[in-house]
This record gives structure tokens, sequence and C-alpha cells, in this order.
């Protein structure tokens, strides 16, 4: 499906406006619940230039030239991602979900309910989760990933972010990542 690249921001310069997203068929997965009473599935696509080559600035890519390089090193470079986030009652509401600190385990918390609810969405992924915990800031949530070889990790941990912020929104609720909560603010 042809893209416009320059609409996505930090992406494409405007003269790489035309790039295609190329579905990459090993990362088809369905999701674990259902939209309008239809299953649904997400796919991850590759980036290329309209004559079929892979674009250069595409992440995907990007990781692939440096696995390449570790590769030649006669090396394999997995990860194990300690991904963090925050519940907030809504997009224009933000207060915290809940007063816990680290470790806390209250049951009846509905941070924990949602977290709990993220962990076995991912499972229905075969996305292994090593452990899950609340974090030190109040709200604050950690869903730690089994280690994988870095591209597969890649796509788990963008599906991860999908899943965290999805299962959210199912229960009214809004989930931010650290970084994303730093560098754009939401109004």
């Amino acid at each position: 499906m042809g893209i416009d690249g320059s609409s996505v921001e930090g992406f494409a310069r405007i003269y790489e406006s035309d790039l295609v997203a190329m579905p990459d068929i090993r990362t088809f997965q369905l999701l674990p619940w259902k939209v309008n009473g239809e299953n649904v599935g997400r796919l991850i696509c590759d980036i290329h230039n309209p004559d079929g080559t892979p674009y250069a600035g595409d992440p995907r890519q990007v990781l692939r030239r440096a696995l390449k390089r570790i590769e030649k090193q006669s090396m394999t470079y997995y990860l194990g991602p300690e991904l963090e986030y925050f519940y907030f009652k809504g997009v224009k509401d933000r207060t915290l979900l809940d007063a816990a600190g680290y470790f806390d385990q209250v049951p009846d918390d509905i941070g924990t309910e949602l977290r709990s609810r993220t962990v076995e969405a991912l499972q229905a992924m075969e996305i292994v989760v090593e452990a899950s915990h609340h974090e030190v800031a109040h709200s604050q949530h950690e869903i730690d990933l089994k280690y994988s070889e870095a591209l597969k990790m890649a796509d788990q941990t963008i599906t991860y972010r999908y899943v965290v912020k999805e299962i959210a929104r199912q229960g009214g609720y809004y989930a931010t990542f650290i970084a994303e909560a730093r560098l754009r603010p939401e109004r």
C-alpha cells in the first residue's frame, strides 16, 4: 500500500514522501479481542521505495543492517525489555488510577486488573511475559518480556505498546509510556 512518508513525523522528507508499506506476512498475529464482532489481526510492514527496494530509513531495515554487522562478528543480539507505562482515568483526565508503590499487590486496584488483562492478551498472542509488577510511582506499571532475537523483540515491543493502550481504552482508561509523557504532552 502506498503511504506518504512525509506525513509521519520524523520519518521521511517531503521528497521521500512516496513510499510503500509492504506487509511482512511472518508478523501476522490474531488479536485476542474482536472489533465489531469480527476477528482482527496485526501485521507489521516493511517500508519500501516505489521501485521496491527497502527504504533506508525504515526502522526495521536499520535494525536488519545492524544485525548483519553483528552476525559478521559471529554474534547474535537478543533483547529483553522492561517497559514501563502509566495509567490515567482518561486522555484529558490525568488523574492517576492508583496510589500503589513498588511491587504492591493490591487485589482490588484497577491498574493491577488492567495490567493482568494485558498480560493475558500478550500471552494469547504468544508473546512470553517474564514478569509483571507495579513500579515506584503511583499508577506506574511494568511488564517484562522474555528476551528474544532483536527484530522479533522489536516487533513484539510495538505490539506490546498497542496492547497496553488498547486494553486501557477498552476499560475506559488511558495508558501512556514514560518517554511519550515527557516528549509529547497531550492537550
